[in-house]
């Protein structure tokens, strides 16, 4: 630190340096080299998503590209107890970038002996909105499921790459709400 500067001065000094770091760092670097979060909010509630299948796309080095692949089973951990009747749920992205139009949240009402989603499943309607949290963008699907037993829902998302591959990112999580 400068000899000059007067002990108020250095109190200022770090965290005026801390801001400016943090200024000239893109906000979409680091949450774009692997799959974001997803997380359901209900009625000041959160699950977290259990991601079974995702495939990333990111810069590995200069001028070169690796996509990652991760395909696992579709399972569904304990509910989110969010009472009965029609619910207002949001599903948070923890990533700036908006989602392509590909994104679906198809949801089950049952599961076989062996934890498997039985029938077809039904497509839930959602709104997209942009949240802002902490200087920061993220995006969230606003759901309104009626939940009259169990639901099972599988959510689907799909973004560009914006680093410099261009290619695909996708991933899919599972939640489970009950009244």
């Amino acid at each position: 630190m400068s000899p000059n500067l007067t002990p108020k001065g250095r109190l200022w000094l770090l965290p005026t340096l801390a801001i400016s770091a943090l200024a000239m760092t893109p906000a979409a670097t680091a949450s774009d080299k692997v799959p974001p979060r997803a997380t359901l909010h209900a009625d000041g509630h959160v699950q977290r998503g259990h991601r079974y299948v995702s495939s990333w796309t990111r810069p590995s080095g200069p001028g070169e590209c690796v996509t990652a692949a991760a395909d696992g089973l579709l399972r569904f951990g304990a509910p989110l107890h969010v009472g009965s009747g029609r619910r207002t749920i949001r599903i948070r992205f923890h990533k700036s970038q908006r989602p392509e139009d590909r994104l679906s949240i198809e949801a089950w009402k049952e599961l076989d002996s062996n934890g498997e989603p039985l029938g077809e499943p039904k497509v839930l309607p959602y709104q997209l909105l942009r949240e802002s949290h902490r200087r920061h963008s993220r995006w969230s699907a606003r759901v309104r499921p009626v939940v009259s037993s169990d639901l099972y829902l599988s959510v689907f998302a799909r973004w560009r790459d914006t680093d410099g591959c261009g290619g695909i990112q996708d991933a899919a999580w599972s939640f489970h709400l009950a009244p």
